[in-house]
């Protein structure tokens, strides 16, 4: 059974529970063909798991991908955190928070002030 749903997940990526996410931009099919595109064709960042097109900031994980759109992107802040690791452990990270109320709300967390720094720069350029 879960064969025959990743075969119909690869045909018809639309299908993902992740793509209705995507449907904040539009036709998700669309959406899901453009973003390919500028990922072949328009990359201008890309370092781990973070990767800055033209139109979109597409950041990767194990079990999903978080995809923004970054004309939709109104409010961006940068903060250094206290993050819980586990058994009452922290560490200091980089937060970026990325924002349009109603619209998106993501945040990551970054170890390298460079590397967010780094991410920040790219998407201001659009």
């Amino acid at each position: 059974l879960l064969i025959i749903y990743v075969l119909l997940i690869i045909i018809n990526p639309t299908m993902h529970s992740q793509a209705e996410a995507l449907s904040v931009y539009g036709n998700v099919r669309h959406v899901i063909k453009d973003i390919n595109y500028e990922l072949k064709n328009k990359l201008l960042y890309k370092r781990e798991n973070v990767y800055i097109t033209h139109n979109y900031m597409v950041v990767s994980y194990l079990l999903k991908t978080v995809v923004v759109k970054l004309d939709e992107v109104k409010y961006m802040s940068k903060n250094l955190v206290d993050k819980n690791i586990g058994f009452g452990r922290e560490i200091e990270v980089y937060r970026l928070t990325i924002s349009n109320p109603g619209i998106i709300f993501f945040e990551i967390d970054f170890n390298d002030e460079e590397f967010i720094d780094q991410v920040v720069e790219n998407i201001r350029g659009f």
